[in-house]
């Protein structure tokens, strides 16, 4: 059928021939049958024939009857079925006009809209994807009402926002509220949704809207492959921009106890870039310092303040200039083009001050010194008072015993970080071999963080206790005779023994000496003050997965307290949204970076989101769109020209037409 209808000049754009063939049949084969086997009633002579077989006793022939309606119905059937087809009639080559032999002129029209964050930049008259928005309108205002236009977003995943359909309203709805689905944009799937929607793919264009600079060997490669028009649009001019691509907070290890900040910044761009970088909570800022990247670097900078209360902090680079950077219509240069990628936000590590607790009836030495040191809390207690309430000090980072050892049968152990110094020979955790005056320093350990970069060569000391190290011990300064000093490492337990008085040494007059304690206590802590950060870090581009349970509240909390200073009731509430979760791990993606909070029924967990993607930041090249213009398309409806709509209505007709004549016959 197929080679008999393409040699007649037509083609099914309904029903396929096959199709039609089998209806035909089918409906051909039951009027036949229905002729054949239908019950027939008897013809029985009454008084009334009398005059009609007087008058035509011999024109009267019910077989021929039967066999023309039978002809009329089989004719109905068929009739039907081709109207099923909807046949058209092919446009031969010469019949055509030559001017519309090189382009099918398009009655469908399908956008793919690039949704990645990288479409949220900064562009002429508001972002990219209002430039998007704008163009699609002006392209759709100017169509014939019955031409259709579908629109798909291609963000994380590809969705349908408008199937195709000639709703201009619906369109124009899904162009005012288009906005970016987040990191990553899924441009492969989006083309393969407009595949799927492309009906007829002889009458339909689609168009991309991207500014991905891969995507023009992706839009040619499924040109190729769906054998669809496909057009590459970009209207975007390349931005500046810098983008913040790594940032963290830490305790830091020294004296006194400090906040330590990372922050990285990258220029993804051809131009010099200057700009200030600075640290911020929601409350006050830590500082801030300009920062010069060359075209494509990336810098580190590390910044150290005092410990804060528990909070977030962020770090914010501003007033971005680019030198020989693009500029504006009049003539202006052209700002940072992407927000998101502007700051960054992570937890503070707390620090708890450093405490030192000094069990010695006076030693002004050592009090001087401990006392002067940043950031140390300072506890001085007598031996006396040490007797009386041994467990005062068991929080203490750090105890010095002058002059004094504990006794285990009546004070208890030793804490776990102690330094004794000149201990009662009897009670000295470390074994005594004798007295020695004026020993000779021949040796020290520069390796052990006690002593590292001191030097105590002649260092002079009037009498001392000669200890002797056990197995595992360090010898940390050393005579001919044994050691002076010894650290004990076991564990979490620390201790350091010194054989001899301060007083009794000139170690107190030495540089060395402030610096000998500061490395004590650093040795001792050993990290100790610090506690876990407050919140997690994660990325944007990555779903946070939520338990199952309660519905979860999330709460941005930097836009909350902007909103609070700011008495914005409006901009308050949409600071805090629930999210609902099922019965399994429900995957959740943050809208934007920031400091978040999550809460379900009683349980909170504090998160700071960040970008930290240059995928997303390279602004400044972008695809070479297509200036090819769509060929405008016909006045006639998706439906089908008028012409080729003649023949179904012909057929529509003639059924009705055959139909009268068949009862006509019937009844007569």
């Amino acid at each position: 059928m197929n080679g008999l209808l393409a040699a007649l000049g037509w083609t099914f754009t309904g029903w396929s021939a096959g199709q039609v063939a089998w209806a035909a049949g089918i409906g051909v084969g039951c009027v036949i049958l229905w002729f054949l086997f239908r019950p027939r009633p008897p013809r029985i002579d009454v008084g009334s024939h009398v005059l009609w077989d007087q008058v035509a006793p011999r024109k009267r022939d019910p077989l021929r009857k039967e066999l023309l309606m039978l002809l009329l119905q089989i004719l109905m059937v068929l009739a039907l079925a081709l109207a099923l087809g909807e046949p058209v009639r092919e446009e031969t080559p010469e019949d055509a006009a030559p001017q519309e032999d090189a382009a099918v002129v398009p009655l469908d029209r399908i956008h793919v809209v690039d949704r990645s964050l990288s479409m949220t930049a900064r562009a002429q008259g508001g972002t990219r994807l209002d430039a998007v928005a704008r163009a699609i309108t002006d392209d759709v205002d100017g169509l014939p009402a019955g031409v259709r236009v579908a629109l798909i977003g291609a963000g994380r995943d590809a969705d349908v926002l408008v199937p195709l359909a000639a709703d201009r309203g619906r369109l124009r709805l899904a162009l005012r509220t288009l906005a970016s689905d987040g990191v990553g944009s899924s441009l492969t799937e989006g083309l393969r949704l407009a595949r799927t929607l492309a009906t007829r793919r002889a009458e339909t264009h689609v168009e991309v809207w991207t500014d991905d600079p891969q995507a023009s060997e992706l839009v040619e490669a499924f040109a190729a492959e769906s054998g669809l028009p496909v057009t590459l649009r970009a209207p975007f001019a390349p931005a500046p921009n810098l983008a913040i691509t790594a940032f963290d907070l830490r305790a830091a290890e020294g004296i006194p106890a400090e906040e330590e900040a990372l922050v990285r910044v990258a220029n993804p761009t051809p131009w010099p870039a200057t700009a200030l970088l600075a640290l911020e909570t929601a409350d006050a800022r830590l500082g801030e310092a300009a920062v010069q990247l060359a075209p494509g670097e990336e810098i580190v900078r590390r910044y150290r303040f005092e410990p804060l209360p528990g909070t977030g902090v962020e770090a914010v680079v501003r007033g971005a200039t680019w030198e020989g950077g693009p500029t504006d219509a009049t003539g202006a240069p052209l700002g940072d083009g992407l927000p998101a990628d502007d700051r960054a936000y992570a937890w503070v590590q707390p620090v708890r001050p450093v405490t030192v607790a000094l069990v010695s009836d006076g030693n002004r030495y050592l009090e001087r010194v401990l006392a002067l040191l940043p950031g140390v809390r300072l506890e001085r207690i007598t031996d006396d008072a040490y007797r009386a309430n041994p467990g005062r000090v068991r929080d203490a980072d750090v105890v010095f015993f002058d002059s004094f050892a504990p006794l285990p049968e009546r004070d208890g152990p030793l804490p776990k970080r102690a330094v004794l110094l000149s201990p009662p020979a009897s009670r000295s955790p470390v074994p005594v071999l004798g007295e020695a005056d004026q020993p000779v320093v021949t040796d020290w350990d520069l390796d052990h963080p006690l002593f590292e970069g001191l030097v105590l060569r002649d260092l002079k000391v009037e009498r001392s206790l000669v200890l002797q190290p056990a197995e595992g011990d360090v010898r940390l300064l050393g005579t001919t005779t044994g050691s002076l000093v010894v650290g004990r490492e076991d564990g979490d337990r620390r201790l350091v023994v010194w054989g001899f008085d301060l007083g009794a040494s000139d170690l107190p007059l030495r540089l060395a000496f402030p610096q000998t304690v500061v490395n004590i206590v650093l040795w001792m802590r050993d990290a100790r003050p610090t506690e876990p950060a407050l919140g997690d870090r994660h990325h944007l581009a990555d779903p946070f997965w939520l338990a199952a349970g309660a519905p979860v509240t999330v709460t941005d909390l930097r836009q909350r307290a902007y909103a609070e200073r700011a008495d914005d009731t409006f901009a308050l509430e949409r600071a805090t949204w629930v999210v609902q979760t099922g019965e399994g791990p429900t995957p959740y993606r943050f809208p934007r970076p920031g400091l978040f909070s999550l809460v379900s029924g009683e349980a909170r967990r504090d998160v700071g989101v960040n970008l930290f993607s240059l995928d997303e930041s390279r602004l400044a090249e972008t695809p070479r769109g297509s200036d090819e213009v769509v060929p405008a398309p016909r006045e006639e409806t998706p439906e089908g020209p008028d012409d080729d709509g003649l023949p179904w209505l012909a057929l529509a007709m003639g059924v009705g037409v055959v139909g009268l004549l068949e009862f006509g016959l019937y009844t007569r």
